[in-house]
């Protein structure tokens, strides 16, 4: 079997806050965004109906009849 040395440095508290970042500030967290208000239900019915009047164009474009 195997020996594995395994090696512990003890700080006092001093030493400590000298090396460790106890502000987290090496993990580069963005800062929180403002929350988006939530959409009424006309705003959304409004994008499902701009949603289907360009899925309706953009299938007749592709219908392989005017493709040719």
């Amino acid at each position: 079997m195997e020996n594995i040395n395994l090696n512990k440095k003890v700080y006092n508290k001093d030493q400590y806050e000298k090396v460790i970042d106890t502000s987290f500030t090496q993990l580069n967290v963005p800062e929180p965004q403002e929350e988006q208000p939530l959409r009424t239900n006309e705003e959304i019915e409004g994008l499902i109906n701009e949603i289907e009047i360009l899925r309706n164009q953009l299938s007749s474009s592709l219908n392989p009849e005017t493709l040719s």
